[in-house]
């Protein structure tokens, strides 16, 4: 260079370039040293003009292009960058800060502590790439610490509570009565129930074929002969097993008659107990949602069963998924295992509960 230092400048990889046209490059590159062109600095010049012809909103699309058809939630993770494109959508992707990144995590951590994180996640995989492809030299989005998150739900039903809920789905349409027994018996997402189509029904076997088109899997879920003679019943008129409103589309939702469906059950339970002289359980259904059936059916069949069996049934991609959901939530198990080892204790009884024996304990 000019002012005498030594720059090493890559002239290709072996094997893509010959040695023959490695020399000839080299020989280039030293000539133009000669008349004092800097081949480095000219690069490094060349990726700052290309870095900066590209925006974040420009970037984005390409990165959502690359991620399609990929086993991912495609669908959350536009929606989390379509925030960032709100904000820094016209800006170049290497002027965008990690003070930038801060305050826009701050703003969505300030309404949901969750959603910002799943936002941190998505926004930072977009610049990691942008890094990978030598768009940026590092991610704003590095070092930031995460919002710390409530726990997540632990909410199952009674058999008390179940027991009310299924009495009242009784009341409500056939197809509506279908969609909750698929729901209590075989423990199907909402949108899964609602989606199942009377031709992935194989009623002699006993299963209903899940299909995954992004993932290219299919899943089979068991599926009780209870909860059979219950769709067996139904008319075919859809294309769905849970009819809607146009036999070509499946039904939306659930929220109405799942109002419904709770309010007659607290209504029968409170008059129940009103018969027996009994005051009202205030926590009776309170804080149900309809995923907690989902939750209710992994933790019956995690204690009859054990985890392996529910994570199988659940769908889950690692039986660590449903020991951390279901594992928790099992406090009757752990119980029920801490009586029995004090009851199988030698020195103790229940007119000796302290375990006084006159003789020293076994250590």
């Amino acid at each position: 260079t000019k002012d005498g230092r030594r720059r090493k400048v890559d002239v290709g990889r072996l094997g893509r370039v010959t040695v023959e046209e490695a020399r000839e490059a080299a020989r280039r590159i030293l000539a133009r040293a000669e008349l004092g062109e800097d081949t480095v600095e000219t690069r490094e010049k060349e990726r700052a003009t290309a870095r900066a012809a590209v925006t974040f909103k420009a970037w984005s699309a390409i990165y959502l292009s690359r991620r399609s058809g990929r086993r991912v939630r495609l669908k959350d993770t536009a929606r989390y960058i379509a925030l960032a494109v709100e904000r820094w959508g016209a800006r170049r992707l290497d002027s965008i800060t990690r003070t930038d990144v801060e305050n826009l995590y701050q703003e969505i951590g300030a309404e949901h502590a969750a959603s910002a994180n799943r936002w941190l996640s998505a926004v930072g995989a977009c610049f990691t790439m942008a890094v990978d492809e030598g768009h940026i030299v590092a991610t704003p989005a590095r070092k930031l610490t995460k919002f710390t998150e409530n726990a997540p739900r632990s909410r199952v039903l009674s058999v008390g509570e179940m027991s009310r809920l299924v009495t009242a789905i009784q009341a409500e349409d056939e197809h509506t009565r279908a969609a909750f027994t698929l729901l209590i018996g075989s423990g199907l997402r909402l949108s899964e129930a609602l989606r199942a189509r009377w031709e992935d029904l194989d009623a002699e076997a006993g299963t209903l074929r899940l299909p995954r088109p992004k993932s290219q899997r299919v899943e089979m879920v068991p599926i009780p002969q209870t909860t059979l003679a219950v769709l067996s019943r139904l008319s075919h008129d859809s294309d769905f097993i849970v009819a809607g409103a146009d036999p070509k589309k499946p039904r939306f939702d659930l929220k109405r008659a799942w109002t419904r469906v709770l309010v007659e059950a607290k209504k029968e339970e409170s008059l129940s107990r009103k018969e027996r002289g009994e005051e009202a359980d205030a926590g009776f259904l309170d804080g149900v949602h309809i995923h907690d059936l989902r939750r209710s059916f992994g933790l019956a069949v995690a204690r009859q069963s054990g985890l392996h069996v529910a994570s199988r049934l659940l769908r889950h991609r690692d039986v660590k998924i449903t020991q951390a959901a279901y594992s928790p939530l099992d406090l009757d198990t752990l119980r029920d295992a801490v009586e029995k080892r004090q009851d199988a204790l030698p020195f103790v009884s229940e007119t000796n509960p302290a375990g006084r024996t006159g003789r020293r304990s076994p250590r």
